[in-house]
């Protein structure tokens, strides 16, 4: 686990709009269960997945990532009955402090 510190508020912060892939795929043998890949285009700060938001049983195993270019992660969702999963990778599930200063 790495530890990037930024020497300003969010607010004052100049961090370009947040540019990234994301592939979202089922996991095998748990149809409740979904694995989310998100690749950093630009410099992600505190990248978060709030899947309840789509179901509210639905759970995340990682929350607050920073993300530098070419970076990625892997978020994984647990207890989730998601009608549109290509929702995980959208606003307002998927946030990151880049979008509320953009």
């Amino acid at each position: 686990m790495r530890t990037v510190e930024f020497y300003e508020d969010d607010t004052r912060l100049a961090l370009p709009p947040p540019r990234y892939d994301v592939g979202i795929t089922r996991s095998e043998g748990d149809a409740s269960a979904y694995r989310v890949e998100v690749t950093a285009r630009t410099l992600l700060r505190d990248l978060a997945l709030f899947p309840d938001r789509l179901d509210p049983a639905a759970e995340v195993d990682e929350m607050l990532v920073t993300l530098l270019p070419g970076e990625s992660t892997v978020f994984r969702v647990t207890g989730a009955v998601i009608e549109d999963p290509g929702a995980l990778g959208t606003r307002p599930v998927l946030r990151c402090v880049n979008d509320t200063l953009a």
